[in-house]
């Protein structure tokens, strides 16, 4: 190792012609006499060498990198000519070979490790000898690199490089991996529109997704998996990565056809795709992707505003007209309102509300998203994806994934993850408008209550199971259930239960009847809570934002999870989310949004695309 000359004595070296006292900061002080006859320019640097020599070898210092840095003094003695020098150590690259392993991303994003091996290479390594290519290597090695991969080659070059010049060179890249082939996903192509993002507005959402019997609805194009594997550069091979697919379903009011690749309607209505999400261990992670889309063609049912009183179907709805006071309508389908819901109305359905008029003073509630497109009053919204609104909102409470809306005036506001408004401002009472993202909570209370159902089942059907048996349970569904009764009653008797009541019977009889439906219920429950928590912790990937994109005219309380700020007036807008650390922060929009509004053109998900031609063709 070498020593430090600060830390040695300073006590010179005896020599007849050269003494060498070490200084401070690998700086040695060196005399050297000279008899009058021999100091000449070739004897000096002579002499010079030589004290190089005894420094490198009583000090431990590389004779390469010792230099003269200057001359302190020269002077006449009786001897002859005595020079003192000053003889220091170079400041050169010095280390062990470092050994850096990074991952590559392919162009489709997904990451893999230890791809790309970097070095670097200094002049001197840690015990002070010369870097050669072996010791480069033997740190590859033991960096479990496969040498069959490195460059060797760039390796002299760089090692000659360092010697030449006593520096390093950081960060060479010496050996590189190759990346798998790539498999191709499954895709779909759809004649219709699935989501009102996709269509320029949203009476051509509306018309676009009107199908008739025969037209082909979805065709599919399987996942291809890729040919050739990949090698990181400690030779280990990556296989060829596998396409994703997802399962294609024909729902209700359509067919599969080609194997299962193509749906067509058989029947007229509204088409409907269904997609659920799954979480995948990917190369780039765990990520959440499509499990399974279903093709639906519903049924439309046209009926007049003014006839409908308390309407309860599992029909998609279409109302002409205004919906009047206080009627209500439950369907499990979608409903299309031409005109205005007047006060007191509710409508609850399990997929998509669009609303041609006004929605005043009204209840609406939809599982999937809600559309309108003059605006609402003194209404409540509730959507479990979107909620659209176009014109003005006042006095009104809004709740869904994502929220785009044109003005509101003193109204709630509440999000998954993104709320865009047009413009804010009090409503004309006073009524400060609120915005609320986050919504752990709600999935926590709908969790809780799904659950809740699912252990009340679930506590019905080990009921049953303890009353009829794990045998005659086991048999339900294979065996008639009047055949099961039977048999259970012989068991009864035999065990001394004789007078058995003809409404006891009935009840046996119901009790039965009821296993299966509420096996569906507890499946279709656990399918409910997966989907929550799909849903919930995909939520918790998304940034929360806020944006009044073009004018603030008063102040809006914003609260994300449990940070809650105020946005005062700004005329060119203002957006809210979270710093990287969390807290709350707000950002001034340096001028008015040309965005194309809130209905502007989004590509569709990346699993599916849309065919303008077959779309059209559908019609």
């Amino acid at each position: 190792m070498q020593k430090s000359a600060a830390n040695i004595e300073s006590n010179p070296v005896s020599d007849p012609d050269i003494k060498i006292h070490p200084q401070e900061g690998n700086l040695w002080k060196v005399r050297i006499s000279f008899p009058t006859a021999d100091s000449s320019e070739n004897e000096m640097l002579t002499r010079m060498r030589t004290a190089k020599r005894m420094i490198s070898e009583q000090y431990g210092t590389p004779i390469e990198i010792l230099e003269l840095r200057e001359i302190l003094d020269k002077s006449q003695n009786d001897g002859g000519l005595a020079v003192d020098i000053a003889i220091g150590r170079m400041d050169v690259g010095q280390g062990r070979p470092e050994i850096h392993l990074q991952h590559t991303e392919s162009p489709s994003g997904l990451v893999f490790e230890d791809m790309i091996a970097l070095v670097d290479i200094y002049y001197l390594d840690e015990s002070d000898q010369k870097i050669t290519v072996d010791r480069v290597m033997t740190e590859l090695v033991a960096k479990e690199v496969d040498l069959n991969m490195v460059n060797i080659e760039e390796v002299q070059k760089a090692v000659d490089k360092v010697h030449l010049y006593k520096n390093s060179i950081e960060g060479l890249e010496v050996a590189h991996g190759e990346l798998p082939d790539q498999g191709h996903d499954a895709k779909l192509e759809y004649a219709f529109f699935c989501e009102l993002d996709e269509a320029p507005n949203i009476a051509e959402y509306r018309s676009g997704r009107k199908v008739r019997k025969k037209n082909v609805l979805a065709e599919k194009t399987p996942p291809e998996d890729g040919k050739s594997p990949g090698r990181n550069v400690r030779g280990e091979v990556i296989p060829p990565l596998k396409g994703l697919d997802f399962q294609l379903i024909a729902g209700e009011g359509t067919r599969s056809l080609s194997g299962g690749t193509t749906i067509i309607a058989e029947r007229s209505g509204l088409a409907v795709m269904r997609r659920s999400m799954r979480r995948a261990k990917t190369p780039a992670g765990i990520k959440f992707v499509t499990s399974k889309i279903e093709v639906c063609v519903k049924q439309l049912i046209t009926l007049d505003g003014e006839d409908i009183g308390d309407l309860v179907l599992d029909d998609s709805i279409e109302i002409k007209g205004t919906l009047k006071e206080g009627a209500s309508i439950s369907t499990s389908g979608e409903v299309l309102v031409s005109g205005d819901i007047k006060s007191g109305s509710r409508v609850n359905a399990g997929a998509d509300i669009t609303i041609y008029g006004k929605v005043d003073g009204a209840q609406i509630f939809s599982d999937s998203s809600v559309f309108t497109t003059a605006g609402a009053k003194d209404a409540s919204i509730t959507a479990g994806a979107d909620v659209n609104v176009h014109g003005l909102l006042e006095n009104s409470n809004v709740s869904g994934r994502k929220i785009k809306l044109d003005h509101v005036k003193g109204s709630r506001v509440e999000a998954g993850y993104k709320v865009i408004i047009k413009q804010s401002s009090d409503s004309d009472a006073g009524g400060r408008t609120t915005i609320k993202l986050g919504r752990e909570e709600l999935y926590e209370r709908q969790l809780e209550a799904n659950r809740e159902v699912a252990e009340e089942m679930t506590n019905h059907l080990d009921h049953i199971q303890r009353l009829f048996g794990q045998e005659i349970m086991t048999q339900l569904g294979s065996s008639n259930t009047r055949t099961l009764l039977f048999e259970f009653l012989r068991n009864l008797r035999s065990r001394g239960v004789v007078n058995i009541s003809n409404d006891l019977i009935q009840s046996y009889i119901k009790l039965l009847e009821a296993v299966k439906p509420i096996k569906g219920v507890i499946t279709e429950i656990a399918e409910v809570i997966s989907d929550l928590e799909l849903r919930a912790d995909e939520e918790k990937t998304r940034k929360p934002i806020a944006v009044i994109a073009e004018k603030v005219m008063n102040p809006v309380v914003v609260t994300i999870n449990d940070k809650t700020t105020v946005v005062g007036h700004s005329k060119n807008g203002s957006a809210v989310t979270l710093s990287p650390d969390g807290n709350i922060c707000t950002y001034s929009l340096a001028a008015p949004s040309t965005s194309k509004g809130i209905n502007s053109f989004k590509k569709p998900p990346e699993d599916t695309k849309i065919n303008k031609k077959k779309r059209n063709n559908s019609k």
